[in-house]
């Protein structure tokens, strides 16, 4: 299975999500940035998608600034992957509240806030002292 096909593109998110929840599917949200993804945004995202018909992944894009190490489009890649998530969209944060809320669905569950930020920093730590 080509995992690319979760992806929707913002315009065409708000129809898909509101079907769904015409179709009477119960939808969890979740967001992030997803650089690196690790263990633990699996977990989360999985636990999130516990006793729901369907998960949306928002992944946020950079906008005009590069935030991190990958495109928004390689971490999206990433998350259409996981078994747990259903569709993924790449947009701004603002604009996953305003999507998630159009559909009358739940504000997304931002998956980073517990993450560590410096991954790269960790990495280097634990191999410097080997």
């Amino acid at each position: 299975m080509d995992t690319r096909t979760k992806i929707i593109p913002p315009d065409r998110a708000a129809a898909e999500l509101a079907a769904l929840a015409e179709d009477g599917r119960t939808v969890a949200t979740a967001a992030g940035w997803f650089d690196v993804l690790q263990a633990a945004h699996g977990e989360r995202l999985a636990a999130a998608r516990q006793n729901r018909a369907h998960l949306v992944v928002f992944v946020y894009n950079d906008g005009q600034r590069r935030r991190g190490l990958l495109e928004a489009a390689s971490r999206a890649q990433m998350v259409a992957a996981l078994a747990a998530v259903d569709s993924v969209v790449i947009c701004d944060e603002a604009e996953a509240a305003s999507l998630a809320a159009r559909s009358h669905l739940p504000p997304p569950l931002m998956i980073e806030d517990a993450m560590p930020r410096d991954i790269v920093a960790d990495v280097l730590q634990k191999h410097q002292s080997e």
